[in-house]
């Protein structure tokens, strides 16, 4: 069992890395009747699984992460996709981190939960958990930053001291110099003070003509040469674009891993976009591809149509632990499909919706306009689904790095029926910027007999930055 199960996690692996895919318990299972496992030895996998799971979540109950993170990782391997095992192995990173400040850990960690977002896109724990990592990043930051400024300043006290116990020893040997009856001071004449002679110059002062001897290469300005290289290759696909940009980007090689990660924005031209789909590979310094992502950018019959005056938003995030990480020198990302439409017609952004904005700042606003508002029936689960679409324009002076709105639900009476939260701009995304415009989806589960209960929905500031 011990080598099928070896062949199990390695196929695994490979698959992943060929196409991005959410493995569900079918296809695991279908990989496992390939490779030749039973019945059987398909439910002591399951049994190993849950162990291994179990003892993980065991283990952290009492803190212990490094045995937690040891047991959901293999529990993880045999199944990547599972949300339990997401969660629970990103939060003993989270932790891990948060103890010892290992930078391994925090990536690892954001990897995980932005997988959990993959298969669970509302996945709240996921949410709050890379809402958490940048909260604790900045506050980490800010205490750095505090720790330094207290060491300079402890530092310049120092100098201070040295610096005056410097003159006090020197006007003591003065006075003590003057006082000795063997010293006198040698008297030169003018003449010879007046002349180039190096007796009449002072020793602080250089001759102009004097060559400096400093190191050239510190006086070339701050200009530094980028360590990788990130280019877009134009494809049939990318005809129907616009523009492709990137924001944000960061590669980090660490002892026993690596990283990269990279934001942007895709703007299309003069069509609107209902399926769009984009790979990128991670390239070391002798040209070898390590690495090759695949990100659906916008799921067709699953995601909102993108308005053809929108920024499509783009997100990729690479980590893997590995003995001796390459150098990474380049990131070469393609759009590998598209599919289009033409613009219907239509009166863009007269719908607009108002948002309560307590305490407004000067250099910020916003227009939001609903695109699809839609109330429907589940017999089954007993309950009604609001499924809305939004169009969040930022019609302010400054970038948004952090959008969430609060979403109240009112009813016939002007009760509240239900609350939550819709994040426009998350962590570690591309900024809102000034004039552009993202497209939203967001859904809800009312609790509540009819959907005539329902009489609007209202929209809030919740947090930005």
């Amino acid at each position: 069992m011990s080598k099928i199960l070896e062949r199990y996690i390695q196929e695994i692996l490979d698959f992943k890395a060929r196409q991005k895919q959410i493995l569900q318990e079918k296809e695991l299972r279908e990989i496992g009747q390939e490779l030749g496992m039973s019945d059987e030895d398909w439910q002591n996998l399951q049994q190993n699984f849950q162990d291994h799971l179990h003892k993980g979540k065991s283990f952290a109950q009492y803190k212990n992460w490094e045995d937690a993170i040891a047991e959901l990782e293999v529990a993880e391997s045999l199944h990547p996709y599972n949300t339990e095992v997401l969660a629970n192995l990103a939060e003993a990173y989270k932790r891990r981190w948060l103890a010892k400040e290992g930078k391994l850990d925090r990536a690892r960690a954001e990897v995980l939960a932005r997988r959990l977002l993959e298969v669970e896109p509302t996945n709240q724990t996921a949410i709050r958990l890379i809402s958490s990592l940048r909260e604790h990043t900045e506050l980490k930051s800010k205490k750095k930053e505090n720790k330094a400024s207290q060491q300079w300043l402890f530092w310049l006290l120092v100098g201070l001291l040295c610096l005056g116990g410097l003159f006090y020893h020197l006007s003591n040997a003065r006075e003590n110099r003057a006082k000795d009856p063997h010293y006198q001071e040698q008297d030169i004449p003018k003449s010879q003070r007046d002349t180039d002679n190096s007796i009449g110059q002072s020793p602080m002062k250089k001759n102009p003509s004097t060559p400096s001897t400093s190191n050239p290469s510190k006086n070339r300005g701050d200009k530094k040469e980028p360590r990788y290289l990130i280019d877009f290759i134009e494809t049939d696909a990318s005809k129907s674009i616009h523009e492709v940009k990137v924001e944000e980007s960061s590669v980090a090689d660490f002892e026993g891993a690596y990283s990269a990660k990279f934001n942007g924005y895709i703007f299309p031209k003069n069509v609107d976009v209902t399926e769009l789909k984009m790979e990128a590979s991670l390239i070391d310094d002798k040209g070898k591809v390590i690495e090759i992502a695949y990100e659906e950018v916008v799921e067709y019959d699953q995601d909102p149509v993108q308005w053809h005056s929108d920024a499509i938003p783009f997100h990729f995030s690479f980590f893997k632990k590995i003995p001796a990480p390459p150098t990474i020198k380049e990131i070469k990302y393609k759009i590998s499909s598209i599919k289009t439409q033409a613009i219907p017609n239509r009166q863009e952004w007269k719908k607009s919706k108002e948002v309560v904005w307590p305490d407004k700042p000067t250099e910020w606003d916003l227009q939001v306009e609903v695109r699809k508002n839609d109330l429907s029936n589940n017999a089954i689960m007993e309950s009604i689904y609001h499924k809305y679409t939004l169009g969040v324009k930022n019609t302010g002076t400054a970038p948004i790095r952090f959008l969430k709105l609060k979403v109240r639900w009112i009813g016939n009476q002007d009760q509240e029926l239900d609350k939550g939260g819709l994040y426009i701009v998350g962590p570690d995304e591309p900024p809102l910027q000034p004039g552009m415009a993202f497209t939203v989806d967001g859904i809800k589960q009312l609790k509540i007999e009819s959907m005539r209960q329902v009489k609007d929905f209202e929209l809030s500031i919740d947090k930005i930055e």
